[in-house]
């Protein structure tokens, strides 16, 4: 693994998504959270003032 390290360019990208990787779970672990208590994306976007399209990318990860 050191090898595939020795530049920081390789290092950055490994992070990067790595990154990418939890924020894609934190997202669909909110859908499960919502679906689990029964709450619709239009609840959900009352209680936020998030619009229901960009809460639907945000749980799809878009």
């Amino acid at each position: 693994m050191g090898a595939w390290f020795s530049d920081g360019h390789s290092l950055k990208l490994y992070w990067i998504i790595h990154i990418f990787m939890e924020y894609k779970t934190i997202y669909q672990k909110i859908k499960q959270l919502r679906l689990k208590r029964k709450i619709t994306i239009q609840d959900l976007s009352a209680k936020t003032g998030l619009t229901p399209g960009y809460l639907s990318k945000i749980e799809n990860s878009q």
